[in-house]
């Protein structure tokens, strides 16, 4: 899936007219209205209440296909479903979603040619909706952080083309990377064009009710190494996004907060991590389900010291990133994983959202909404089988093989494990096998 393209191939410098300062002001104005994101409940420091009868929508990876997100906002019944939708309509396309909350979990940027155009409608909705007691929330993504830190490994040919029609006229001289610039205006902490009107009104994870979303994933380490919340990560998110670093790359990646960073960190990263959503379509052990649990409840005591009301205890967390042929869950509906590839530079998958309805005294109804099979209750997406009744049925419960085939699970997620815990998790799986 990582198709990586040489700069030389994928960008042409060409000048760009310079109009006077004043008609650069009025121009930039009126243009980055159309790209103002609302600012989040709460700055995105305290969980949204889902009220009874609400509906939450989780929406996964965009990667810069405009039709695509078009199918997925009809799927999601935001927009009207007999709507012609164009690039040239955007600002004319209805909110009818009444208020309903609409999350975007990240990947806008990258894989395809029209990433600015899916950021307008997504922005020209999230302004309607908040007139009609709805509202659209975004997420951080790998994609926007690489963007941000100028990493252009990703970009289509041709990906630049709306970012030089909309910023172009900032760059006032060829930048010595061969790209053409108007990327880097646009998107730069502290600085780019759209930090302050779009992007530092992402946030790096959301509740709502009693479900969690992120892109990657989320663990208890992530919370307690920030402050002890969501609400914690997603401030310290915003401040890295609106530092000026001027053009200092080497700061800017020094000063880059670890739950931002890939590489060799990635399996550390709530934007990079895999554990919740590999292997797709498949189960996951019985380390995640301690993962699990464990952020659960550390989720539900940072809400309590708080004093957070109103939203219950954490149910589910939903995560995208890691393509899969449909919406799945695993855990008993703990996990959702909900990137179907839907853009044609991935997969060109089907259009499936998650809908989660507030139901006050009950447990939530989850539906998934898909273009190709209409609504499916939750439990029917559900995959039963998880690592060790899979071993189970062809082996033997010596105390020796579970030993081994704990210590074989354990070995590669240690590391996200606290050393202090994991004798207590050895005793609980060795338990739960015998």
């Amino acid at each position: 899936m990582n198709r990586i393209h040489f700069i030389s191939r994928r960008f042409v410098s060409k000048p760009h007219l310079r109009p006077s300062k004043q008609s650069k002001e009025r121009l930039s104005s009126a243009l980055f209205s159309s790209y103002t994101l609302p600012p989040p409940h709460n700055h995105g420091l305290a969980p949204i209440p889902l009220k009874n009868g609400q509906k939450l929508v989780a929406l996964g990876d965009i990667h810069g296909d405009f039709s695509a997100l078009v199918r997925a906002l009809k799927v999601a019944q935001v927009i009207d479903q007999a709507a012609t939708v164009t690039l040239e309509t955007i600002e004319s396309v209805a909110w009818v979603g009444g208020d309903r909350i609409l999350v975007q979990l990240g990947d806008v940027l990258d894989r395809g040619i029209s990433e600015c155009s899916c950021w307008r409608l997504l922005t020209s909705l999230a302004r309607q909706a908040e007139e009609k007691n709805g509202s659209v929330h975004m997420l951080y993504g790998n994609h926007e952080v690489l963007n941000m830190l100028n990493v252009w490994n990703y970009v289509e040919p041709g990906g630049d083309n709306e970012f030089d029609q909309d910023f172009g006229h900032l760059v006032t001289h060829n930048p010595i990377d061969g790209t053409s610039g108007s990327r880097s205006k646009a998107l730069s902490p502290g600085h780019g064009s759209l930090i302050e009107p779009l992007i530092s009104n992402f946030n790096l994870a959301l509740q709502v009710g009693s479900t969690v979303l992120v892109h990657g994933g989320l663990t208890r380490e992530h919370l307690l190494q920030n402050g002890g919340s969501i609400g914690k990560l997603n401030e310290a998110a915003r401040e890295f996004v609106k530092t000026d670093f001027g053009n200092d790359k080497t700061k800017m990646r020094l000063k880059m907060p670890d739950f931002f960073g890939g590489g060799v960190s990635a399996q550390f990263s709530p934007i990079w991590m895999r554990e919740y959503s590999k292997p797709s379509g498949g189960p996951v052990g019985y380390v995640v389900s301690h993962m699990i649990d464990a952020l659960f409840e550390e989720i539900d005591k940072s809400n309590d010291l708080g004093g957070v009301g109103g939203v219950g205890g954490v149910e589910r967390i939903c995560v995208g990133h890691t393509p899969q042929e449909k919406l799945n869950s695993v855990l008993d509906g703990k996990i959702w994983r909900i990137d179907t590839g839907l853009s044609s530079g991935v997969a060109g998958g089907v259009a499936e959202v998650l809908q989660v309805e507030g139901i006050e005294g009950g447990m939530d109804i989850v539906t998934v909404l898909s273009e190709r099979d209409g609504a499916v209750e939750g439990e029917a997406r559900e995959i039963f089988r998880d690592l060790t009744s899979t071993f189970m049925s062809s082996h033997s419960s010596s105390c020796v093989f579970f030993d081994n085939l704990f210590s074989a699970i354990v070995s590669p997620s240690t590391d996200l494990i606290s050393s202090s815990d994991l004798p207590f998790v050895r005793k609980k799986f060795l338990a739960s096998v015998r």
